[in-house]
């Protein structure tokens, strides 16, 4: 249930964000591909940033020869063990490994939303299938 939870406010944040962030900047005069990177980039790193204890936590009770039950429990041992900055080891390789893939999905999100047909507003199943 926590790594559901984490993950999905970490993509409602980071697709709604970039939605945000991406309008905000042409606001302000920046388009293409600034426009289009920035905000996945800021806000899927801080989203990794946020969810790393959790990340942290469930890989460590997943280990076979873990006594741990719960992610709390983890949380408290890696705390213990390895002091606050044990819960964000391995951070920069998630931020390596998560952020251009978030990058790639907004453009790719983006990309589709401007070339397929807008739905009819008259038709509700289809407002409720399509995000834009």
């Amino acid at each position: 249930l926590a790594t559901m939870l984490g993950m999905t406010w970490a993509r409602a944040a980071i697709f709604f964000g970039s939605d945000i962030g991406k309008d905000y900047m042409k606001k302000h005069g920046y388009y293409g591909p600034l426009a289009q990177t920035v905000p996945p980039f800021l806000i899927g790193t801080f989203v990794q940033i946020a969810n790393m204890p959790l990340v942290r936590a469930t890989i460590t009770i997943q280990d076979p020869s873990s006594t741990m039950n719960s992610v709390s429990e983890a949380l408290v041992h890696i705390y213990k063990t390895k002091g606050i900055s044990g819960l964000w080891h391995g951070v920069s390789a998630g931020i390596m490994k998560t952020v251009p893939k978030y990058i790639t999905a907004v453009a790719v999100k983006d990309y589709m939303e401007e070339k397929l047909p807008r739905a009819d507003p008259a038709d509700k199943q289809s407002n409720m299938v399509r995000s834009g």
